[in-house]
């Protein structure tokens, strides 16, 4: 698996490289509905984008990971309680002697 990382991330590295480097004159961007304009290098809309992706990405996957969350909070409530439950239990019954047959 470590080695198809590298196999990705090595030429994406590489051409995000080559795209900033080929890339540098300023232009501009129009942020509509905002009445402003933005100069700057293309890369920075590229990657603004990709950071903007990346975010949204996650608090998709965040949101869908809601329910499996709510699920493991419930049976680790469960848990708690059944284990409370039998230590009261074997704290209640009478501990045999020693010497005493069970």
């Amino acid at each position: 698996m470590r080695i198809l990382h590298w196999i990705v991330v090595v030429p994406v590295t590489a051409v995000a490289v080559i795209f900033a480097l080929s890339n540098r004159e300023t232009v501009s961007f129009d942020l509509w509905p905002v009445p402003h304009t933005v100069e700057a290098p293309p890369v920075v809309a590229v990657f603004a984008g990709l950071v903007v992706g990346v975010l949204v990405g996650a608090l998709i996957a965040w949101a869908a990971g809601r329910k499996w969350r709510q699920l493991a909070r419930t049976r680790d409530q469960e848990l708690r309680r059944a284990r409370r439950e039998l230590a009261r239990i074997g704290a209640a019954q009478p501990q045999p002697a020693e010497g005493e047959p069970e």
